[in-house]
């Protein structure tokens, strides 16, 4: 996970997917890069219980300020898991694809933009914790059908063509 933990990127669907994940992989961890005590919302400690329960398998990291550190962590996941209830486009998805790391994300109209066109990943409902499980264990074991090569991903998800459509786009909204 990467991110902030804040109720709307539902952190504790991730953590509660560890009710599945456990039993087949016991020793697995769910490691958070990110804010996690966010000053202006309580998500951190209205969790503390969920988190108390599970303390053994949770790292958290804080915020990775290093480019090589970030995509460290993302090539060293088996999966990378965005349990958000809301996305417009989850480019931190791209990013772990890039570092060859499989996704599991939720059904938000973004963000499953890059799982869909890509087919790197899985696709599960909002808020359930248990196929989030599923699809993680499912990944793990047939990870191979799940990462591309960085060059396709590169291809799909092109920088300069992306800021090039924007320009277009609003260039033809101005003149329209």
């Amino acid at each position: 996970y990467c991110g902030r933990f804040v109720q709307e990127k539902r952190p504790d669907v991730l953590i509660r997917s560890l009710d599945v994940i456990l039993k087949t992989h016991p020793n697995a961890r769910i490691v958070f890069a990110g804010q996690y005590n966010i000053p202006y919302e309580d998500t951190w400690q209205v969790y503390q219980p969920l988190i108390e329960t599970y303390r053994d398998h949770l790292i958290f990291l804080g915020i990775i300020t290093s480019r090589e550190a970030l995509a460290n962590f993302y090539a060293a996941l088996d999966v990378f898991v965005l349990p958000s209830d809301t996305e417009c486009f989850a480019l931190v998805q791209v990013e772990a694809m890039l570092c060859g790391a499989p996704v599991v994300m939720t059904d938000t109209p973004g963000g499953r933009v890059p799982v869909t066109v890509t087919g790197m990943g899985k696709i599960v409902p909002r808020g359930d914790h248990q196929t989030m499980g599923r699809a993680v264990i499912d990944i793990v074991a047939n990870r191979a059908a799940y990462v591309k090569p960085r060059h396709e991903i590169e291809r799909i998800f092109n920088f300069e063509e992306t800021i090039a459509t924007y320009e277009r786009h609003f260039r033809e909204a101005v003149e329209g």
